[in-house]
């Protein structure tokens, strides 16, 4: 296999074992939303952590956050590759390196996740997952002590449910069809397309309360204000019909989670060129 013939086939296959883990932590953020749904709301959601923190209690745990951790890894470097070396010729127009920035910042979020999870595995953090506070207050905190802090932190606010709005007309377009496989087809695509919309929009309406939160956060200058994944989904609960709400939405992440599952084996993936 020549060099560059390696690297390619590298390179997809750590983006394809991104995907699966990417997948199997959105099935499990979907799965325990939905039993605190039926719960009539009551006890703990839990983001991406405390998904990941439940597993590694369960059976073969250990062994299920090493194969998760090595493919957030690859996902990280499917993401850089994406942003950085733009294989799939998005362009350097404005829209293109906003697309790109967006690519960027979520490969570095996933590098943050993979590092907390090798940290558990190594016995060096906290197997509680705690990021529905702790994190989104902590980072707010630290924002509005920087010169125009409220500002900045109103902005990420605005960006976060701007990439919400991003994820309905993803939705509602269908674009993230192109980027499928030629061989996707027939009963199983449709299928797939329903999948892949309703879990969008939910994710959505994850991304919109957050977003939500962090202004509330900017305009209080109360960092406490501010809320995670787990505290969005929270939230989601406490509203009228709050289990129903947040058992929907929990369906829908679940779906986004099964999104990804199936992009590790149906999403073309494009190597970067000479």
């Amino acid at each position: 296999m020549s060099p560059r013939r390696w690297s390619a086939h590298t390179v997809e296959w750590a983006a394809r074992a991104g995907y699966a883990a990417k997948g199997l932590v959105y099935l499990g953020v979907g799965g325990i939303t939905a039993s605190t749904a039926l719960r009539d709301g009551s006890g703990d959601a839990e983001g991406s952590r405390g998904a990941l923190s439940q597993a590694l209690g369960g059976p073969l745990g250990t062994a299920l956050l090493i194969a998760v951790a090595a493919g957030i890894a690859g996902y990280v470097a499917w993401r850089l590759v994406q942003a950085l070396l733009d294989p799939e010729d998005r362009g350097t127009d404005a829209r293109a390196l906003a697309t790109r920035a967006v690519l960027l910042i979520s490969g570095l979020l996933y590098a943050s996740l993979g590092l907390w999870v090798v940290r558990v595995l190594l016995g060096r953090a906290s197997r509680s997952g705690g990021e529905g506070g702790g994190g989104a207050d902590t980072a707010s905190a630290w924002l509005l002590q920087q010169p125009y802090g409220r500002w900045l932190l109103a902005a990420a606010g605005l960006a976060v449910m701007g990439y919400g709005v991003g994820e309905w007309v993803k939705a509602v377009r269908r674009s993230f069809e192109k980027r499928m496989r030629s061989d996707l087809n027939g009963s199983t695509r449709r299928w797939v397309v329903r999948c892949a919309r309703f879990g969008l929009a939910s994710r959505g309406i994850v991304f919109l309360t957050t977003g939500a939160f962090l202004i509330v956060a900017a305009w209080t200058a109360d960092p406490d204000e501010a809320r995670g994944l787990e505290g969005s989904l929270e939230a989601l609960g406490d509203t009228p019909w709050g289990p129903w709400v947040m058992g929907l939405v929990a369906l829908g992440l679940a779906a986004y989670g099964a999104l990804q599952l199936i992009k590790a084996r149906y999403r073309r993936i494009e190597a970067p060129s000479d």
